[in-house]
């Protein structure tokens, strides 16, 4: 393809990301690279994989780099610490000190473990050596979050699916996660040599939508969180 038009971009990128980056990304994409057309698959980063390797997409936007896949190329996009969720009002005190006082004070929410999300929060709790038990779980953030909002009970999650999943920001109390700080990095995977310079004119796409209309969002939702939602440079 080299830095010539492209007449299709498949385009993966993980639900939590789709309501916030994909509409002004797409909007950036179509104005600044001759792309003829573009489709975007929404789904959960195992599925999104999978497509990414079999070639049913072009470029993944993803929780996991696939450093395991051998002939990808990966951009840095962002990253962010992990953080508890709970009704509003619950932090009234004070942040939590141990998962386990939050854990005996109201139910627990989980992702479920066949979500990126999911996996990398209960390999955290086993580090932690603690064991926490939820009836419910969801492989959908804004599931997760309208659940925790409504009074079902608290969850670990991560800001952009707070910003994502949130209708009514007094709905919720968010705080440090109580323990060794944990997070996730999101990166642009692509098959390398493949598109030219497109790939790394989409990363910097990524970080001006990011940078203008997602890392504000947050900030007004976890004034706390400072620079903790750092966003890759070029």
């Amino acid at each position: 393809t080299g830095s010539g038009a492209l007449p299709h971009l498949r385009f993966a990128v993980i639900g939590s990301l789709a309501g916030t980056l994909v509409p002004p990304l797409v909007g950036a994409l179509g104005d600044s690279l001759p792309i003829g057309q573009i489709s975007v698959w929404r789904g959960h980063a195992t599925t999104n994989e999978n497509a990414l390797i079999h070639r049913d997409v072009d470029m993944l936007v993803t929780s996991d780099a696939l450093y395991d896949t051998a002939g990808l190329e990966r951009f840095s996009i962002f990253s962010e610490p992990y953080v508890v969720i709970a009704p509003s009002g619950t932090f009234e005190r004070g942040a939590p000190e141990t998962i386990d006082e939050l854990a005996k004070r109201l139910p627990y929410i989980r992702y479920t473990r066949r979500t990126q999300m999911g996996w990398s929060i209960e390999s955290q709790f086993r580090r932690m050596g603690v064991d926490v038990q939820g009836k419910l779980e969801f492989d959908s953030s804004e599931d997760v979050v309208t659940m925790v909002a409504s009074g079902g009970g608290w969850a670990v999650t991560v800001p952009s699916h707070v910003l994502h999943g949130l209708r009514h920001p007094k709905t919720l109390d968010i705080a440090r996660f109580p323990g060794p700080e944990f997070r996730r990095a999101v990166n642009l995977v692509v098959r390398a040599a493949e598109l030219g310079t497109i790939p790394a004119n989409v990363h910097r796409l990524c970080l001006d939508v990011l940078s203008r209309d997602v890392a504000p969002g947050i900030q007004r939702l976890i004034p706390w969180l400072g620079g903790g939602f750092a966003i890759a440079s070029v």
